[in-house]
């Protein structure tokens, strides 16, 4: 494929993104463990377009899970920091708005986890780029704890709370 080929197929797919597409930081808390994942995703009911967008992920050595759900709905999925951080190199340059917004904060928090060593806990600036992504998501959940509660005295993997 050459290089005006591919950057109209990632033109189109940053398009599809744009709409259709997340860039995000999953939070998970079970029991004593506490997780910030990076994720990519996107959901549409066209099959043809989803994979179509899934080929053209693959071929700029992107890795991403594709699946169905329920009836109609097919989805792609990447987590983890190194491979959502090249969904957010790749495509920056292509996207605009509100998912411009989210994948720079994102890449920011990624860049910040990769900069120390693994398990260390997670630093205010840190908490702060998860809060401020909540923000710009506008959170559906008014009632759920503040990121700082959530994440606070946390490192992956364990769970270290002050009991004081």
């Amino acid at each position: 494929m050459g290089d005006q080929q591919e950057r109209s197929d990632l033109a189109f797919a940053a398009g599809l993104i744009t709409g259709e597409g997340t860039f995000t930081i999953g939070l998970l808390r079970t029991g004593k463990n506490a997780r910030a994942t990076p994720i990519f995703s996107i959901t549409m009911k066209d099959r043809a377009t989803m994979l179509y967008l899934y080929d053209i992920l693959l071929d700029n050595g992107l890795s991403a899970h594709f699946s169905q759900k329920k009836k109609e709905l097919f989805h792609i999925k990447a987590t983890g920091l190194k491979r959502v951080q090249k969904y957010c190199e790749i495509f920056l340059p292509y996207l605009v708005g509100g998912k411009k917004k989210s994948a720079e904060l994102v890449l920011e928090f990624i860049e910040s986890r990769l900069s120390k060593p693994p398990n260390s806990g997670f630093t205010a600036y840190e908490i702060d780029l998860v809060d401020q992504l909540r923000k710009h998501h506008g959170s559906r959940h008014p009632n759920i704890l503040p990121i700082s509660e959530i994440l606070r005295d946390y490192t992956p993997g364990t769970y270290t709370r002050n009991k004081s």
